[in-house]
């Protein structure tokens, strides 16, 4: 049985690339000026505002809100009976894999903003929509679990819950 739940690789994927702009940055600034005297400069300054604005902001408000309504979520998957199980605090749900209905994953439009490698999936059952997030199951994961089915691509610009 294969368990998919938070954990600090899976948190640390929404960072990956703020932290590698930051360090881009901060490795220009100390190439020019060991000392950092370069970061009072305006246009340093600018820069490191836009990459605070529009990879640090963005970013830290999807990562709290997939951590906030993911938070206790375990997702399991039984490769012998083919069956996953969803448990949050107070829910459990087990479907099977022939029971699903539609896949639909939500991503930004392209891949040139930060937060496009975050991406929501909607798992269609006969029942109910089961929601996952890259905080729980990575892209990889979840597209070999469900490599047999369609995966419909819907694009929203912040895929927030």
């Amino acid at each position: 049985m294969e368990v998919f739940k938070i954990t600090f690789g899976r948190i640390l994927s929404y960072w990956v690339w703020p932290l590698i702009g930051l360090i881009v940055i901060l490795g220009i600034s100390y190439y020019v000026t060991p000392d950092f005297s370069i970061l009072t400069q305006k246009i340093w300054l600018i820069a490191f505002s836009f990459l605070f604005l529009f990879w640090a902001i963005p970013t830290t408000i999807l990562f709290f809100n997939h951590y906030l309504y993911f938070k206790d979520t375990v997702f399991e998957y039984d490769s012998l009976s083919r069956e996953f199980y969803l448990s949050k605090v107070s829910d459990s749900f087990k479907f099977k894999k022939s029971e699903i209905i539609a896949i639909t994953q939500f991503s930004a439009r392209t891949g040139r903003i930060p937060w496009s490698d975050i991406y929501v999936w909607e798992i269609q059952v006969k029942e109910r929509v089961v929601v996952l997030a890259p905080i729980v199951i990575s892209k990889n994961n979840f597209i070999r679990l469900f490599s047999d089915s369609s995966i419909l691509q819907k694009h929203k610009f912040f895929v927030y819950l």
